[in-house]
């Protein structure tokens, strides 16, 4: 814990892409520590060269601060890894975001004929199960739900509708980090005069 907070500390909150290629580097607190300061500034210097100056030794303190060892660490490194890679290699496009995550549409071609769109069996699985589960759960917050009704009124069934609504959660996370700001709860939408008078 107390790494990820020197990692996202100071000016700089939102950690960038030295983060993932030090992830990728060192998964570990041991790996970390084999690395040292100079190994560290290394990595981070291509991308952050004003935090390479300063973080590697805060790094090595949290480390050396760290009196907890937690079972699985080495196992853990080792899938971290990867995931950092892929996530490394990921453009912060919307559209590019969603295609990873396999929720973006995949156009039908026959020869030079275009048959619609039909969903991806592309991109990453585990992720995009994490995100039709989360779309599933949001069922109980009013904004959710109500995007999923309409999209069931379109005449969408229940999990092309849960679809659609993983795809727009992936829009919305994707505006909290290009704008670095965190959820807001739309404000209700009040029913008109004449409806209300209806």
């Amino acid at each position: 814990m107390r790494c990820s907070r020197v990692a996202t500390s100071g000016p700089e909150k939102r950690p960038g892409k030295w983060l993932l290629d030090l992830i990728t580097a060192a998964p570990t607190p041991q790996a970390l520590h084999d690395l040292d300061e100079q190994g560290i500034a290394a990595i981070m210097k291509p991308r952050s060269p004003r935090l390479a100056k300063t973080l590697p030794s805060m790094i090595l303190a949290a480390l050396d601060a760290q009196t907890v060892a937690v079972p699985g660490t080495a196992a853990f490194g080792r899938v971290i890894t990867g995931v950092a890679a892929q996530l490394r290699d990921v453009r912060t496009e919307r559209d590019t975001l969603a295609a990873y995550a396999g929720l973006a549409p995949v156009t039908r071609r026959s020869g030079s004929s275009i048959k619609g769109e039909t969903r991806s069996q592309r991109g990453n699985h585990a992720l995009k199960s994490a995100l039709f589960l989360s779309a599933f759960a949001s069922l109980a917050d009013p904004t959710s739900r109500a995007y999923y009704d309409r999209k069931r009124a379109q005449g969408k069934r229940h999990n092309a509708a849960l679809i659609c609504l993983a795809r727009r959660r992936v829009d919305v996370i994707y505006a909290m980090l290009r704008d670095r700001k965190p959820y807001t709860q739309p404000a209700p939408t009040l029913p008109s005069t004449t409806q209300a008078a209806a």
